[in-house]
């Protein structure tokens, strides 16, 4: 999605939330996440069949959803928004505030957290040192293992299937060795 940065596991945020993002994983928060940024057409999916089989039980309109990425609105606030796994929200309720996380921010949705930047860390946001903190992250071996570890259990929570003999740890290395291409590119 042109304008977002990948903050691993085929997920992306607005580059503020990205790069906050990035600052709580180097700040010892696990990682992993469930869901992120989706277009509206999805969010659309998402709402028209909330509450049935398979689907989330409440979704947002994709008028109003943090989630929603609008490139082409100038006052959009989307792209900002998170659904954690256990382990990363607890840490995200614990020590997300002096990153911009908030919690609680929707009726029900204890995993969803949004990205609200003070004015300073907007202004100071950029994408070149997003990158470099990315590629730092993806040089450490304890990270690279935490993130590989997070993408197979995102790969088993998804229900997704995977090809036939599609092995979950190479595939879990293949999102860890993309996403270190892509920050190098």
């Amino acid at each position: 999605m042109t304008g977002l940065v990948a903050v691993g596991g085929g997920h992306w945020l607005a580059p503020a939330p990205a790069a906050a993002y990035a600052a709580m994983l180097a700040g010892g928060c696990p990682p992993g996440i469930t869901s992120s940024t989706r277009t509206v057409a999805r969010q659309q999916e998402f709402y028209d069949h909330q509450g049935q089989p398979g689907w989330p039980a409440t979704a947002d309109h994709p008028a109003r959803s943090k989630h929603v990425w609008r490139p082409d609105d100038p006052k959009d606030q989307g792209a900002r928004a998170l659904d954690l796994p256990p382990g990363p929200e607890a840490w995200v309720r614990a020590w997300g505030a002096p990153y911009g996380w908030l919690v609680d921010q929707v009726h029900g949705e204890h995993w969803h957290v949004e990205h609200e930047p003070t004015t300073a860390q907007e202004d100071d946001v950029d994408l070149d040192d997003i990158k470099t903190a990315m590629l730092e992250l993806m040089r450490c071996e304890e990270f690279r293992q935490r993130m590989k570890r997070a993408s197979l259990e995102a790969i088993a929570q998804s229900g997704v299937p995977t090809a036939a003999g599609t092995d979950p740890q190479a595939l879990a290395d293949a999102i860890a060795d993309e996403l270190a291409d892509r920050l190098k590119a």
